[in-house]
């Protein structure tokens, strides 16, 4: 697990799962959580729900944060 301070000086802790669909939110800026998906597969053996679980837990912790027009999409918090 890693700690994250984030503005209001609260630490969160994030796994290394959900460190590898960050740096890919990161990376890209604007995705859906089918890119990620797609992504991740080629990475790792995880399931679609694993992932949709992880973009959950991020968006919980504000992470993430969603945009829906049509298709939900995920932009950084940091």
């Amino acid at each position: 697990m890693d700690t994250v301070t984030k503005k209001e000086q609260k630490k969160v802790e994030i796994s290394s799962a959900e460190w590898q669909i960050m740096r890919i939110v990161w990376t890209l800026k604007h995705v859906t959580s089918s890119e990620i998906i797609n992504l991740m597969q080629k990475k790792q053996t995880w399931s679609d729900s694993t992932i949709k679980t992880l973009i959950t837990r991020l968006t919980k912790k504000n992470f993430l944060v969603v945009k829906k027009n049509k298709v939900a999409i995920f932009i950084p918090q940091l």
